[in-house]
């Protein structure tokens, strides 16, 4: 993690992007938003998100992945 986005650092971040769509995230979404205190979108979430806002169904059915799956639709 780096240092800029700890707990207790002024950051102009509003969230903390990972990219990477290869890269198994879900098991640690809700770490880095608990050390951060900054929501998380990783590719796979986003894509998810996109997925289920399209087909009409409410994000904040997927628990688990983040802020982002937990949050209303837009």
């Amino acid at each position: 993690m780096d240092r800029h986005c700890l707990p207790g650092r002024r950051s102009a971040a509003d969230a903390v992007p990972v990219s990477c769509a290869g890269t198994q995230t879900a098991r640690a979404i809700s770490g880095i938003e608990d050390l951060t205190g900054l929501p998380v979108v990783t590719c796979n979430q986003a894509l998810l998100w996109q997925v289920l806002t399209q087909d009409a169904s409410d994000p904040r059915a997927t628990p688990g992945y983040g802020r982002l799956l937990s949050s209303a639709r837009p």
